[in-house]
């Protein structure tokens, strides 16, 4: 996975003033910098696919119903137009 622009402007912002700050500040700089791209590797907020899941189990159910319907109206259509 890339890493996202706006974060390589800090990283990059960071090391050019990180002999300005004193060294734990920058450790601690970095490490929530490495914490914010993790998230942003494993976002928490669901895939809009992961959301659109059960409308999709749904329509299948819906269309698995229908299919089957179908075919038991076939079934019944056959066996009373050929008497």
């Amino acid at each position: 996975m890339a890493v996202d622009k706006d974060l390589i402007i800090v990283m990059t912002t960071i090391d050019e003033v990180k002999d300005q700050m004193p060294e734990g500040k920058y450790l601690e700089t970095c490490d929530a910098l490495r914490r914010i791209h993790k998230k942003l590797r494993r976002p928490s907020i669901p895939h809009p696919n992961e959301i659109r899941m059960p409308i999709t189990k749904k329509i299948l159910f819906i269309f698995t119903g229908a299919l089957s319907a179908l075919k038991i109206l076939e079934s019944v259509k056959k066996k009373y137009t050929h008497k």
